[in-house]
């Protein structure tokens, strides 16, 4: 066979059948960007959702560094900053053990020194104002600033009670910045200058690992080239560096990863990546749907045309070339408007979706990361290519003798007349028009049908978020109240306990319906005959109200009301992970324990 050269010509064939079918192509752009602007719009809520989460989970965390190292000095954070998996480090040193001011007592609020690293990792950097240069010079958060009474302007003076080692100092600030407090991290953060910690190096020397005061102790926040594998890299840096994870080892040094990243990172199911694939599924097929529809309707409307360009020689493959030169033209126009109408749809959609999830007062928002335009086009781009394939073959495979007898119908060739003695009304019409041909009538119910699953389906996602049961792993009840002290910690017997004219109170408030008192006693114990030898930490001690006991969760053991109550035997809270399994030396007992 002779190889004939004409593309070309295939090319004007192409072009000039294009520009004959105006009405074609409007329709079908139309359709190309309505489904560029499906995915699109699902991508960017997608994006925008994880961006949104993520930030909220780090600024809840305090940082957005992928892991930090704790407690230590100088000496050590030299050494550890200069490994090489390490692409960037925060030096952050604590000032004080304590903000004691008597207008933070419901606010537990801290001093440091962050370097331009620690001020961009947390969150800190001042939007008013500078970040403090002098001595005397501090930032703070808004809320922070408020409760102080210090107006939001450069150079208010600030009187801070500051707890170092036990003593109190009194010390004189003023102001030079400040940032939007974040609704939903409940913690204080006042910054003073490298200046202050030049000032006092003998107040902020390092005696952890005497005395375990953090005063002078340095966080480094760590952030590596990226978020894969962290743990490992973390514990390869501690290991070469030196030191030790491990709490017996006489090199230990305390360190972890951003649980922030921990918490947002993606465990894919079976069950997950399957309800993800049938979504897509269910998005391409409506696509391929109504494109599909528009491109077989003109390929019946022009296949005497095609049966022409056979009877002249045209091959069946140059037949499928026009078909697809013809959709990516459409598609070089109908695909970016669907990108940019389906990122200011999933833009605008965005806060609805995540009104549920997102923390109240928190910015809601999804930068134009190249992935949602990349996915989105290459889906559409594949659903276009589909759905023009079926039309091209049926263009490819047609004879010029069929062409020229072919009638709109199911099949070619003659049918069965019908006659009737009820005459033509408009409803019979119709209904004989649809079953002309029934393939395509059942295709555009399809379409039509599938949109409106399309639209429950998103519909149902976004009613599908149960707040209240997300957050009952962490509380089971509406409100906890409590004297500002016991909430930060602080247990000072009497003075902490609520009295009963207030609980009388609150119970009397309109719509209570039940309560109870969890008590805290000022002390607790350390057990040397169990498994808490392992653990620093010493066990607080509580006793529970029928309300609060009733929602405990069982593990182990069998719970008897009666021996409770007798004071001879006590329940012991575990640490678990978030799906309620005990996570190994997450408790200090075994049953039958004697303490």
């Amino acid at each position: 066979m002779i190889r004939v050269n004409n593309k070309m010509v295939i090319r004007r064939l192409a072009d000039g059948s294009f520009r004959a079918a105006k009405m074609r192509n409007i329709i079908a752009v139309i359709a190309i960007a309505l489904t560029a602007l499906l995915f699109t719009s699902i991508f960017t809520m997608g994006f925008g959702a994880i961006e949104s989460i993520q930030r909220d989970t780090m600024r809840m965390s305090g940082s957005d560094g992928h892991a930090s190292v704790k407690y230590v000095n100088d000496a050590q954070f030299d050494t550890i900053s200069r490994h090489p998996l390490i692409k960037e480090i925060a030096y952050c040193r604590l000032l004080c053990d304590g903000v004691d001011n008597a207008a933070l007592i419901r606010r537990h609020t801290e001093f440091w020194y962050y370097d331009d690293v620690g001020l961009k990792y947390g969150f800190s950097e001042p939007t008013d104002g500078h970040k403090p240069i002098e001595e005397n010079e501090v930032i703070a958060d808004t809320t922070t600033l408020q409760l102080l009474g210090v107006p939001l302007k450069v150079g208010a003076p600030i009187r801070l009670e500051l707890d170092i080692r036990g003593e109190k100092v009194s010390r004189d600030f003023i102001l030079a910045g400040w940032w939007e407090s974040y609704p939903g991290y409940n913690v204080g953060m006042i910054l003073s200058s490298r200046a202050y910690v030049d000032t006092h190096p003998e107040e902020l020397r390092h005696t952890y690992h005497v005395d375990h005061f953090a005063t002078g102790t340095i966080t480094g926040l760590i952030k590596f080239s990226n978020s894969l594998n962290i743990e490992e890299k973390l514990e390869t840096v501690v290991t070469e560096s030196g030191f030790s994870s491990e709490f017996s080892s006489p090199n230990y040094i305390y360190s972890g990863v951003n649980w922030a990243y921990m918490s947002t990172s993606m465990q894919m199911d079976p069950g997950m990546i399957t309800a993800l694939f049938c979504a897509l599924l269910l998005f391409v097929f409506s696509g391929y749907l109504i494109i599909y529809n528009i491109f077989q309707i003109s390929v019946l409307r022009d296949i005497r045309f095609f049966g022409l360009l056979k009877a002249i020689g045209s091959t069946s493959r140059q037949l499928r070339s026009i078909i697809r030169r013809q959709a990516l033209m459409l598609s070089l126009i109908g695909i970016p408007l669907g990108l940019i109408g389906g990122f200011l749809v999933g833009k605008l959609l965005l806060p609805a979706l995540m009104e549920e999830v997102a923390i109240a007062g928190s910015a809601v928002s999804v930068s134009p990361h190249p992935l949602i335009f990349a996915a989105a086009t290459a889906f559409a781009l594949i659903t276009v290519l589909m759905s023009t394939r079926k039309p091209g073959t049926m263009a490819a495979r047609v004879s010029p003798i069929e062409a020229i007898r072919y009638s709109d119908s199911d099949s070619v060739g003659s049918k069965k007349l019908r006659k009737s003695n009820k005459g033509g009304s408009p409803k019979r019409m119709a209904l004989a028009n649809l079953g002309r041909n029934k393939r395509r009538t059942v295709l555009v119910i399809l379409s039509l049908t599938l949109g409106i699953v399309l639209a429950n389906t998103v519909f149902t996602f976004s009613q599908s978020v149960d707040t209240e049961k997300a957050v009952s792993k962490f509380i089971d009840s509406d409100f906890l109240i409590g004297h500002a002290d016991l909430l930060n910690m602080q247990f000072n017997g009497e003075e902490s306990a609520l009295s009963e004219s207030f609980i009388s109170a609150v119970s009397a408030q309109e719509g209570f319906e039940t309560g109870g008192r969890l008590y805290v006693f000022n002390t607790d114990y350390k057990s040397q005959t169990s498994l808490q030898t392992l653990n620093p930490y010493s066990t607080s001690i509580y006793g529970l109200d029928d309300f609060p006991f009733s929602s405990l969760l069982l593990v182990d053991g069998e719970p008897d009301a009666e021996k409770l109550n007798s004071g001879d035997y006590i329940l012991e809270g575990v640490t678990t992970d978030d799906k309620g399994t005990v996570v190994e030396e997450g408790y200090n007992h075994n049953i039958g324990d004697v303490v």
